[in-house]
């Protein structure tokens, strides 16, 4: 018998036997014995069923965690403690939860407050069915490949399965292909390499803005940039050319030559250099300003440690227009394209100081003289 004085809460299911348990109606909060746990799973009592959209993407996606409930929190009322503290639990994060299976979350007063770990049963079932399917798949495939291999003695029914894999396979993730370049609409990878020591290249970037090619390198552990697609590059060859006819290889810095329109195919480095200007190519100074230069940055597929050629001065003390002008040329007579700069020089406008107006000087009348009177005849 339960004699309660004033108000009971059951936060919990209660098991009174090994399969009944006391439940709470939340309807209207009346107590009852069920047998098994509580809940309602009668097709009698839902509508809106649809198959489950949550699988193995929402179960990669959840945190589980250690943790331990705040002391003397609301949650942590009923649980035994351990040294001062609540014991050990594991589980997950209500918040995190409700961003990926909010179905489960409990609120409370507007708040997220708990989970309903018995629903998330469903979810696992559905990510276990998953994995079955593409466990199933895979060894229909290894089925395949086993029996075609061994089976006519040369392996041709092994070669068509795997070619069946191959196509299937790059099916969700080729998009074209040609002249034996592959498109593919993504890749993710936790390692890339590109080129060989036999065979040297760069990766190929469109400016975002121009849409132009430029072909990113490394030559002697620095990062360049050289407009352009890049090719293939055969180290052997670059050898030749830098070291000369005797094949000395102590001259060669090599690095993938970006591809050209075949104007210097008899060449063995057909790229010209580039220049890139430090500071802006337009600038304004007054009469009298300081100038200074800020130079550029030269660089090409193969020479190192170039500068640019600067000709043409800034007068400071003269207002005018000068033009700047930046060249360079590679160790075969390769130049790159011109680049200019523009300074200004202008006149600086004193502010114009109005004079004050004089006072003026005040004027004395002069007396107008008194004419004498005539004498009376």
């Amino acid at each position: 018998t339960l004699h309660v004085a004033g108000t009971m809460r059951l936060s919990t299911s209660v098991a009174v036997t090994d399969d009944r348990t006391l439940c709470t109606i939340a309807a209207s909060g009346e107590i009852e014995i069920k047998n098994g746990a509580c809940g309602t799973s009668s097709l009698r009592y839902k509508e809106n069923i649809e198959g489950l959209g949550y699988g193995l993407a929402e179960i990669n996606k959840l945190n589980p965690v250690f943790f331990n409930f705040i002391k003397d929190s609301a949650a942590s009322s009923s649980l035994s403690m351990v040294d001062d503290r609540t014991k050990r639990k594991v589980g997950f994060i209500a918040e995190e939860m409700n961003e990926i299976i909010p179905e489960v979350v409990i609120w409370e007063n507007g708040q997220v407050d708990g989970i309903d770990y018995a629903f998330l049963t469903a979810v696992l079932t559905r990510g276990v069915q998953e994995l079955d399917l593409k466990i199933e798949g895979l060894e229909e495939r290894i089925a395949a490949l086993e029996s075609g291999g061994s089976g006519d003695g040369n392996g041709s029914g092994g070669i068509s399965a795997l070619g069946e894999f191959a196509v299937e396979f790059f099916s969700s993730g080729l998009k074209s292909m040609s002249d034996g370049v592959a498109y593919l609409r993504g890749i993710v990878t936790e390692k890339l390499t590109v080129g060989s020591p036999e065979k040297r290249t760069g990766i190929t970037l469109y400016d975002e803005v121009t849409g132009e090619p430029y072909c990113v390198s490394v030559a002697n552990g620095v990062q360049k940039i050289v407009p352009g697609e890049c090719s293939i590059f055969e180290a052997s060859s670059q050898v030749a050319s830098a070291g000369g006819s005797n094949g000395d290889e102590g001259g060669s810095e090599d690095t993938p030559l970006p591809a050209e329109d075949g104007n210097a195919e008899n060449s063995a480095d057909p790229v010209p250099p580039s220049i890139l200007l430090n500071g802006s190519a337009e600038m304004t100074l007054n009469v009298g300003d300081i100038y200074t230069e800020l130079g550029a940055i030269v660089t090409d597929n193969v020479s190192q440690n170039m500068t640019a050629t600067i000709s043409g001065s800034v007068d400071i003390l003269n207002s005018g227009i000068y033009i700047l002008t930046y060249n360079a040329s590679d160790e075969v007579g390769n130049s790159a394209e011109e680049k200019t700069r523009t300074v200004t020089v202008v006149e600086v406008e004193l502010p114009v100081e109005e004079s004050a107006p004089s006072p003026e000087t005040p004027t004395e009348e002069s007396p107008t003289p008194e004419t004498p009177a005539e004498p009376a005849p």
